[in-house]
């Protein structure tokens, strides 16, 4: 299974996807604009955000 959690920023969101399958996560950021909006398909069970102000 593919976690994939998001904490989502005005300008720049940062990122964790883990595999519980083999237990290993990477980390990474992405410009949270308007032109970039979509996630890319991908083989995900859950999105996790945290929407706090």
């Amino acid at each position: 299974m593919n976690i994939l959690a998001i904490d989502l920023g005005k300008y720049k969101s940062v990122f964790c996807m883990y595999q519980t399958t083999t237990n290993k996560h990477s980390f990474g950021t992405v410009n949270t604009v308007p032109q970039d909006r979509g996630l890319s398909q991908s083989n995900l069970t859950f999105i996790l955000t945290n929407l706090a102000s």
